[in-house]
C-alpha cells in the first residue's frame, strides 16, 4: 500500500519537472549558449526531468539512439549530472530482458541481429555497463552451439555463416573471445 502511494507520488513529481523544464528548456538553452550562469532552481527540475526521460528510452523494447544521444545534448547544455548508476541498471535489466529472449532460442538470427544492434547501441553511450549476466549466456551459446554452426557455415551453409557473422559480433561487443573454428 505505502509503496503504491509512493510510487504514485514519485510518478506525479517526475511529471511536474518534466513539465517545468519542457516550458524553460528554451531558457536554459539560451542561458547555456551566451555562458550565463544557469539559476540551481532550474538546473534541479531540468536534472530530474532529464534522468526521468532517458530512464523511460533506455527501458524501451527499440533503443532510440536519436532521442538517448538528443537527450543526452539537453544533459550537456543544461549542464546537468546524470544519475549514471540508474540509468545503468534500467539499460542493463533492459538488455538481461532482451537476452532472455534471444537465449530461449539462441539460432534465431532475426533476435540475434536485433539484440546485437541494442548491445552496440548501449555500448555507444557513457555509461559503464556490467553486462556479466549475458556474457555468460553468451559463453554458453559460444560453448554448445557455436562450433557446430562454425562447422555448417564452414561447409557452405549460407544462413549458418550469417548467423556465425552476427555471433561473434555479438561475442566482440561482449568482450568474448571466439575461436578460431
Amino acid at each position: 500500500m505505502l509503496g503504491e502511494i509512493l510510487k504514485a507520488t514519485v510518478k506525479e513529481a517526475e511529471a511536474a519537472f518534466h513539465q517545468l523544464y519542457g516550458s524553460h528548456a528554451p531558457l536554459l538553452r539560451f542561458l547555456s549558449e551566451n555562458n550565463i550562469p544557469i539559476p540551481k532552481e532550474m538546473k534541479t527540475a531540468a536534472e530530474y526531468a532529464l534522468n526521468g526521460l532517458l530512464r523511460t528510452a533506455l527501458d524501451e523494447d527499440t533503443l532510440d539512439l536519436d532521442r538517448i544521444h538528443n537527450l543526452l545534448e539537453e544533459v550537456r547544455i543544461s549542464e546537468v549530472e546524470l544519475d549514471r548508476t540508474t540509468l545503468e541498471f534500467t539499460l542493463r535489466k533492459n538488455l538481461e530482458g532482451m537476452s532472455d529472449r534471444l537465449f530461449e532460442n539462441p539460432l534465431d538470427l532475426a533476435l540475434l541481429r536485433t539484440f546485437t544492434q541494442a548491445v552496440a547501441a548501449a555500448r555507444s553511450l557513457p555509461l559503464s555497463l556490467v553486462l556479466r549476466s549475458i556474457q555468460n549466456k553468451c559463453y554458453e551459446v559460444l560453448q554448445r552451439q557455436y562450433p557446430s554452426m562454425g562447422e555448417r557455415a564452414a561447409a557452405g551453409d549460407h544462413e549458418a555463416h550469417l548467423w556465425a557473422t552476427q555471433f561473434e559480433s555479438l561475442a566482440e561487443l561482449l568482450l568474448l573471445r571466439v575461436p578460431v573454428l
